[in-house]
């Protein structure tokens, strides 16, 4: 009898961060596997019009759904440590 293994598509944040940088309006960003839930933190120019469902959206159409942000956090800039 031979068993079929169902393979999960693999996902890699680096595309996914890769492709965000793509979109009008996005300096950086950092995407990560946190509770079986893609995230993203997405610095933005603070002048320009972002907004996170359209991003998702279009993670969505561009990449599928397994390199797409559960949640995407936009920030204006990066905390400075001490």
């Amino acid at each position: 009898m031979s068993h079929a293994a169902v393979q999960m598509p693999r996902f890699d944040p680096k595309r996914t961060e890769q492709f965000l940088l793509t979109q009008s309006g996005v300096l950086d960003a950092s995407v990560w596997m946190r509770t079986d839930e893609l995230n993203a933190h997405v610095t933005v120019d603070a002048f320009a019009e972002v907004d996170s469902r359209d991003l998702q959206r279009a993670c969505l159409e561009t990449l599928g759904i397994h390199q797409t942000p559960r949640r995407i956090l936009l920030l204006k800039a990066h905390p400075l440590a001490a």
